[in-house]
């Protein structure tokens, strides 16, 4: 529960400085829908890219957002499609199941367009 509230606030503070920084958000994505989005998309990213499984709190946190911020424009659903995708190319990656990491990587690029970012390019993280 405390990693859930954690998150709610880190979003609200990631939220204000971006509103303070006049960054723009893309058209019909809700400042806070977006932030909450990119907080889910980050934690994934970095479960898959170190090869390892999302815990069952970054489920949880991904259903809460999707309760507290619903996706009511068209943009911000297929922003939710795209991560989707990624939560079941995860999975399917973890089982190495017919190769699904090009699967995974163009549910990260389409969820990039619909956020209107410039990703990073995807790499493995090296185990230590």
């Amino acid at each position: 529960m405390k990693k859930i509230v954690g998150i709610i606030g880190a979003v609200s503070l990631a939220a204000s400085i971006m509103a303070a920084c006049g960054i723009e958000y893309p058209e019909g994505v809700d400042q806070e829908f977006y932030e909450g989005a990119q907080a889910i998309f980050d934690e994934l990213d970095k479960d898959v890219a170190e090869g390892e499984p999302s815990d069952r709190q970054d489920k949880q946190n991904y259903n809460l957002f999707n309760q507290v911020e619903p996706a009511t424009s068209t943009q911000e659903q297929e922003i939710v499609k795209a991560l989707n995708a990624m939560f079941a190319e995860e999975t399917a990656i973890q089982q190495d199941i017919n190769h699904p990491l090009d699967r995974y990587l163009n549910a990260r690029q389409t969820y990039a367009h619909y956020m209107n970012k410039d990703l990073p390019e995807f790499t493995f993280t090296e185990e230590d």
